[in-house]
């Protein structure tokens, strides 16, 4: 008997043996709290959804998980005099607004694979400007380049002489579309804005195959040179725009 039962003892730690222990920390964790990022990190890609009225956004840089309900998302970069070719993303959901604030990053990508900084989903993204900021894309692709339906808003109400450079490239605009996109709903309210457009591309609208050259909004503060697309609202700031060609 003593002798049966040593045998189901062994029988069983045999058995057990052959699937490994799943440790706790193979778990899904909660995301850590953050709002700052710094994009020399790594790309960064963010969705803004609304929970019970708040706006919360679940941010993923490189194999990082965060999230926060802070008003907006800070991205900066160190030592951005030399150029990264990590990029930006903000997804943002229906009737919510996405806010960002730009301080200090320089993007330059010269594939086709992806804009320097993109927008997308359905709701409305506000860029906030501070400090010198350069986004650069390559073909097909503009600089800032806007996927979302709703509004994309340029601001610098912190006043910290914000500026922006968009520079899009073949097909792409400066600021709006990429390739075959109008990149429309565009309003600028402060800052200084330069957007270069690519051949064929709008300093700022739509890219290759888009109209391109009908100006709307305020031009008492901008200076168009073939560069301005249509519903484009330009409230104040300085803003160059040149369209490829």
């Amino acid at each position: 008997m003593k002798n049966r039962v040593i045998g189901v003892i062994m029988t069983f730690l045999l058995v057990v043996g052959m699937f490994p222990a799943v440790p706790i920390w193979a778990e899904t964790s909660t995301p850590t709290e953050k709002s700052e990022y710094d994009l020399n990190d790594g790309s960064i890609t963010t969705t803004a959804t609304a929970i019970s009225g708040v706006v919360q956004y679940e941010v993923v840089q490189g194999t990082e998980n965060y999230v926060t309900t802070a008003d907006a998302i800070t991205i900066k970069q160190t030592d951005s005099g030399i150029a990264t070719t990590n990029t930006i993303t903000i997804n943002v959901a229906s009737g919510v607004t996405a806010s960002a604030i730009l301080a200090g990053v320089n993007i330059a990508v010269s594939s086709d694979v992806a804009a320097a900084l993109a927008t997308s989903g359905e709701g409305d993204v506000v860029i906030e400007l501070d400090g010198d900021n350069t986004l650069t894309s390559g073909k097909n692709h503009a600089g800032l380049e806007k996927n979302n339906t709703g509004k994309l808003v340029i601001k610098d109400d912190n006043g910290i002489n914000g500026t922006i450079t968009a520079t899009g490239g073949l097909n792409g605009a400066g600021i709006g579309g990429g390739n075959e996109s109008d990149g429309s709903n565009i309003i600028i309210n402060s800052g200084t804005v330069t957007a270069q457009g690519g051949k064929n591309g709008a300093g700022i609208g739509g890219g290759a195959a888009k109209e391109n050259t009908t100006n709307s909004g305020n031009s008492n503060t901008a200076t168009y040179e073939n560069g301005i697309g249509s519903d484009i609202i330009i409230n104040g700031g300085t803003v160059t725009a040149n369209g490829g060609h």
